[in-house]
């Protein structure tokens, strides 16, 4: 066979020209240029159209969970803060409607002696602030509630989304934001009017705006770092854990550079301007109402053992599995500093600085506050879904197939291993309300536990809408005992049932709801409340039943005062006495 051999030109003359296109780079270069913008400009679009499209799936698998779970028909009484968190938003909502009539302080006590389950102070303002402003324009205000908390998990998810979009695509990240949607932690709590959601999103927000500060020191990034973690601080006291994430990632990545940055310490001032006021002011209440724990290594030894097994059964074995070697693949990375080693820094320091935080800080431990934790590990899941899908390389040679197919398993094995609906009930107190609304009851007394109460007077608040002041509910908690905050010192008012009673019957109370149910811890006004019904029979009068999840009887006063004889006045822990 003969071969043939063609010399190439010399090409050097062609290096030896001068650089004619540099003074020229601000003129248009013609349809060729124009045509690769338009491609650009094209792809670009395409991108964003991908991206709005991710959000409205979140959104969309969000609120169907929530719908499916029966969200919407249920009551706020899962947790003894939900109605506390609903009626301060609703009182934000209504004094903003009344046109600021009057001042604050003495719109708010009103407020509180018609439904008396306000928490100002207790918790920063800023999740109350936010719901009072979203329930402005909306006339049903837990359901128009319940959205927000979906928007909220889902803008959560497509933060995870977009933290992966560049390094593994956009599928990865619609797996991870499907994950977080999905757990049943943040089904639960997105199920319910909580806290928790908003301050898990803020928390990663502030991760990611560190992990572009750590890795380009621009001031701006230093700010929004500073906004989010301070905004945080303005939601709950356990947005502290945040205030960790920083300091752990410098020392984790070793840039200590931005230590001479001016940007980072007017992201500390922001906090400090932002939330310290109000965790001083959350400090001080919790301090007086006894609500935290002994602080030392007791406490951490078992604050520890419950937060990791609560991490455990939030996530499962399979994703804890997952994490643990995406830590480690990442771990690697960040010591060889590879390309977008900063952002797995930041969310490994905010995930550690938010199990630190509550395995020092004495107060009680309780799963839902390790969604904040929880929420960054995930997106761990896939570099370890990178890495173990490297063993099968060579016959799928598509590295961002393998991974996505990877966590198309893994997310499979999710939903028919951890995943499962977590159904709301439906308690009776909606329908005890309407019943008692619908008689014009204008004054009922409410006897249940902490948040069976608070799910009784938020139905009453929410049936009312705008004419609030037309009705009254009275605990029996506040009425019939005394006690703090977290029931501590406990005492009744009232020497015996027939003196009770007679306190009810002046104050003009038409109506009693009686929890009967056998699943609360009885209480000893509810058993006063019990003994009317053997000593006075004819002074109360059953006129309604409730049984769903909770066994309410409705009992008519038959000498209920008209006009009422006495004023109602509450008596609170700081020794204000707030009243008609």
């Amino acid at each position: 066979m003969r071969t043939h051999s063609t010399a190439l030109p010399d090409m050097s003359i062609f290096t030896k020209l001068p650089n004619l296109s540099a003074p020229w780079s601000h003129v248009s270069r013609g349809p060729v240029s124009s045509y690769f913008n338009m491609q650009q400009g094209s792809k670009r679009s395409r991108e964003r159209k991908l991206d709005i499209l991710a959000f409205f799936l979140f959104t969309g698998l969000t609120l169907g969970l929530q719908w499916a779970a029966g969200a919407y028909s249920s009551e706020a009484a899962h947790f003894a803060d939900e109605s506390a968190h609903f009626i301060t938003a609703l009182l934000i909502r209504d004094y903003v409607t009344s046109g600021f009539s009057e001042t604050p302080i003495h719109y708010a006590q009103r407020y509180y002696v018609h439904y008396p389950k306000i928490a100002f102070g207790m918790w920063p303002p800023l999740f109350h602030l936010v719901l009072g402003a979203w329930l402005v324009p909306t006339p049903d205000g837990r359901v128009s509630a319940l959205l927000l908390m979906g928007l909220i998990l889902a803008s959560a998810a497509f933060v995870l989304y977009w933290c992966l979009h560049d390094e593994y695509g956009r599928m990865a990240g619609i797996f991870v934001g499907m994950l977080l949607i999905c757990l049943p932690l943040s089904q639960k709590l997105t199920n319910c009017i909580m806290a928790d959601t908003l301050v898990m999103l803020l928390g990663v927000l502030s991760a990611l705006a560190l992990s572009r500060f750590l890795a380009m020191s621009k001031p701006r990034y230093a700010v929004l770092m500073g906004v989010a973690i301070g905004l945080g601080c303005m939601t709950k006291g356990n947005s502290m854990g945040a205030l960790l994430a920083p300091p752990l990632a410098i020392l984790l990545t070793q840039s200590f550079h931005v230590l001479r940055k001016p940007a980072l310490y007017w992201s500390a001032a922001i906090v400090v301007v932002l939330g310290f006021p109000f965790e001083l002011r959350s400090l001080f209440l919790y301090q007086r109402h006894s609500s935290f724990m002994q602080a030392g290594w007791r406490f951490s030894q078992f604050a520890g053992h419950f937060y990791s097994s609560m991490l455990y059964a939030i996530l499962g074995i399979l994703l804890c599995a997952l994490i643990l070697i995406g830590l480690l693949v990442k771990a690697v990375a960040i010591a060889r500093k590879e390309r977008g080693f900063e952002l797995w820094a930041s969310m490994g320091s905010l995930a550690l600085g938010v199990l630190v935080f509550h395995v020092v800080w004495p107060q009680p431990p309780d799963g839902r506050y390790m969604l904040a934790a929880a929420a960054p590990l995930l997106l761990f899941v896939v570099p370890a879904a990178e890495w173990l899908t490297r063993l099968v390389q060579n016959r799928i040679p598509s590295a961002q197939f393998r991974v996505t197919a990877a966590l198309a398993t893994i997310f499979l094995v999710f939903l028919i291993s951890v995943f499962h609906l977590q159904r709301m009930p439906q308690f009776g107190f909606r329908e005890a309300a309407a019943w008692v609304h619908s008689r014009l009851g204008d004054r009922s007394l409410i006897i249940s536990d902490a948040s069976g109460e608070g799910g009784y007077i938020s139905e009453m608040a929410n049936q009312c809408g705008g004419n609030r002041f037309n009705e009254t509910v009275v605990r029996g908690s506040k009425l019939l005992a005394t006690s703090d905050w977290n029931g501590n010192y406990y005492k009744l008012t009232h020497a015996g049932p027939e003196s009770a009673l007679a306190d009810i019957e002046e104050l003009g109370i038409r109506y009693i709801v009686l929890d009967r149910s056998a699943t609360i811890i009885p209480g000893s006004h509810r058993d006063q409340v019990i003994q009317m019904l053997v000593v006075a029979p004819d002074r109360l009068r059953l006129v309604g039943r409730v049984s769903l999840a909770r066994i309410l009887e409705i009992y008519e006063v038959t000498r209920a005062s008209v006009p009422p004889e006495k004023k109602i006045a509450y008596q609170m822990d700081d020794g204000q006495k707030i009243g008609e």
